[in-house]
């Protein structure tokens, strides 16, 4: 690794050779699901979205703000819907900041359901609801690969997803904001035997998402077994480093192509 060409390009990155201004901040908005929240046994600053602001404040030497907007088990309508609240205060770039939008969903619209995933609405049912579904829960979980490949459906279907995934798009692009999107790492292949079909779903998912161009796409072809935790879903420690430090190294080359833009302006 040439160290000493990453100082020089960190030293551009916050150089703007047309106007004379230095970069004086970096704003990053996400845009996710629970993938990256901290479990209960990790802290908020061992979560991805919060080394990777670390790791480009230290690069960089200027200030990094994260503002991390997401939903536990949100589908991309339920994220979108937070987005859409979210343009009208996002702070756009200026001169001497870059503010950033990281786009991380599609795991939650793309996992196939069982057939009998609707029942779950029974616990909503004041009193009676709970005991029910819990009994319910408890003869049909054993069996749900069975159940899911007699029928299965997907809370948002493909063409939804492209659609929705599309407009974010737009309503973060038309706020002037540079735009990631990470892609959902494939699952375990134990999973298959309790979800049969999710790899195949992921990887149509994240197909999508690619056909959408003026995006920054982060693959996530190294995630292994042993970058999650037992539930074979959320991160440990090592899979939140891993994919700050990848996202940090695909982040910085388009920042400094956009202050050397600018500053050719």
């Amino acid at each position: 690794m040439d160290y000493d060409s990453m100082d020089r390009d960190a030293t551009a990155a916050t150089q703007d050779a047309g106007n004379g201004r230095a970069l004086r901040a970096i704003y990053l908005y996400f845009y996710t699901d629970s993938v990256a929240f901290p479990r209960l046994d990790q802290s908020l600053d061992q979560a991805w979205p919060f080394l990777l602001a670390e790791g480009l404040r230290d690069e960089l030497g200027v200030p990094v703000y994260p503002c991390l907007r997401g939903l536990g088990g949100g589908t991309i309508g339920e994220i979108g819907q937070i987005l859409t609240r979210d343009t009208g205060y996002f702070r756009t770039q200026e001169a001497d900041t870059v503010s950033i939008v990281i786009f991380n969903t599609g795991v939650v619209d793309a996992a196939p359901q069982p057939f009998t995933y609707v029942l779950g609405k029974v616990a909503a049912i004041p009193k009676l609801g709970p005991p029910v579904w819990s009994w319910l829960e408890a003869r049909l979980s054993p069996h749900r690969g069975l159940l899911q490949r007699l029928h299965s459906y997907r809370r948002t279907s493909p063409w939804q997803f492209s659609w929705l995934f599309d407009r974010m798009i737009r309503q973060a692009s038309r706020a002037g904001m540079t735009l990631v999107s990470i892609d959902t790492p494939l699952t375990p292949l134990l999973l298959e035997q309790r979800s049969p079909g999710l790899r195949d779903s992921i990887a149509l998912y994240n197909e999508l998402k690619h056909r959408q161009q003026g995006v920054l796409h982060v693959a996530t072809d190294w995630v292994k077994d042993e970058h999650y935790l037992e539930c074979g879903h959320h991160f440990n420690l090592t899979g939140h480093r891993m994919l700050a430090e990848r996202l940090k190294n695909a982040v910085l080359p388009a920042l400094l192509q956009q202050r050397q833009n600018e500053a050719a302006v």
